[in-house]
């Protein structure tokens, strides 16, 4: 297999976030033999026997690769890019399906649940709908709301939408009644959550003259 080739499908796989389902590199046109090739010749990882990952492949995503499982709760925030409060649980949060088995991952924070979204079987971060569940039940409130308010900006939610959805503990369905989607920033919102008990009125966004 000529060189150029296999480093071609290395700058392919990077270009795609670091690590992809062997089937997508496939469709790709790479042939199973210049895949082996790629393998053999380290310029490609295989991770379990479904994912190609560069060496330089994000942590996250090869974690839930290695797992058959999908990045979850406060990593996937992090990974969408959702503005993070200081003291936001670092750890890694995998979902995995009720009956999977256990990774025999210590250090993961695991989520067992059916999924609420629709997420492509050959992905490996959990729907935004999945990661808000997993985020009000796991994290404090605080926290909590930040990170909905943030997913609301950053990924162009309606707050209306998401206090339709068929939530599946109180803790989600009390965050989605108490999204403004006004917030310009995580720190607005802490703010303004801190008045809260205060009884403060106080108004965002608005428009001067």
């Amino acid at each position: 297999i000529p060189h150029r080739r296999i480093m071609d499908l290395h700058a392919w796989v990077a270009e795609r976030g670091g690590i992809v389902h062997r089937a997508d590199v496939l469709e790709h046109g790479v042939t199973a033999r210049a895949l082996r090739s790629a393998v053999s010749a380290g310029v490609v990882e295989r991770v379990r026997r479904s994912w190609i990952a560069t060496a330089s492949a994000p942590p996250d995503l090869r974690a839930a690769a290695e797992a058959t499982a999908r990045v979850a709760c406060v990593s996937a925030a992090r990974h969408r890019g959702w503005w993070m409060p200081p003291d936001a649980d670092d750890r890694l949060h995998l979902h995995l399906s009720p009956h999977a088995a256990s990774p025999g991952s210590e250090r993961a924070v695991l989520h067992w649940s059916r999924a609420i979204g629709v997420v492509h079987a050959r992905r490996l971060v959990e729907s935004v709908e999945d990661g808000l569940q997993h985020i009000a039940d796991c994290q404090r409130r605080e926290v909590a709301l930040v990170l909905w308010e943030d997913a609301v900006r950053v990924e162009g939610l309606s707050p209306r939408l998401l206090q339709r959805i068929a939530w599946r503990s109180p803790a989600a369905r009390e965050l989605a009644s108490a999204l403004t989607g006004l917030m310009g920033s995580g720190l607005e919102t802490l703010f303004l959550d801190r008045l809260r008990p205060w009884n403060v009125s106080v108004r965002v966004q608005v428009p001067l003259l």
